[in-house]
């Protein structure tokens, strides 16, 4: 199921500081310097039913949960690519080969033309199979699909996968996290 993600307006808060290590050889000059900085954060709250559907950095789809952070603002579309194996005609109709983005099946010889033994004419047919029938862009160079996403921060970790019995004619990477992203605290 899908998760939405929600930012919730930043927060400031003020943090005490130690400036250098203590020295008690120094007497009271080997003490400490109390600084003070702030901390600037965020929480990002994952709304399930909404959004679309996510991957984790190890391959499994975490539960809902709560981010922290500090939204890094940019226009930078997440990306991920599907490389061609192999490029095989036939068909197991029982079970076909499946690539998920998402929400979006892409289903070998159903979908998009596999021509045997020709990797190049396949990506092409995959790439424009992914430009027409989802919200994506897709370029073929060679055997490799490069797939950019709309950017937001429910792209950064779209889930992908290929499943059936094929699933080794293709390769399919983790998308690569775009802007805007959930990054670090601010402290200064």
């Amino acid at each position: 199921m899908g998760r939405g993600i929600a930012g919730q307006k930043p927060f400031k808060m003020l943090v005490a500081n130690l400036k250098h290590g203590s020295d008690p050889s120094k007497g009271e000059s080997g003490n400490p310097q109390i600084i003070r900085k702030t901390y600037t954060t965020q929480n990002f709250i994952e709304v399930a039913g909404k959004g679309i559907p996510k991957e984790g950095k190890d391959g499994k789809t975490p539960g809902t949960g709560v981010r922290m952070g500090h939204l890094v603002q940019g226009n930078v579309a997440p990306t991920f690519t599907v490389v061609v194996n192999s490029a095989v005609g036939t068909i197991s109709t029982t079970q076909p080969t499946e690539l998920i983005m998402g929400d979006y099946v892409i289903v070998s010889h159903v979908d998009f033309v596999v021509v045997n033994g020709d990797v190049n004419t396949t990506a092409t047919n995959l790439a424009t199979t992914i430009g027409t029938d989802t919200p994506f862009t897709a370029i073929a160079i060679g055997d490799t699909v490069t797939v950019s996403l709309p950017t937001g921060l429910e792209y950064n970790s779209m889930y992908t996968k290929v499943t059936g019995p094929n699933a080794g004619d293709y390769t399919m990477s983790q998308v690569v996290e775009g802007e805007p992203y959930i990054g670090p605290a601010i402290i200064g």
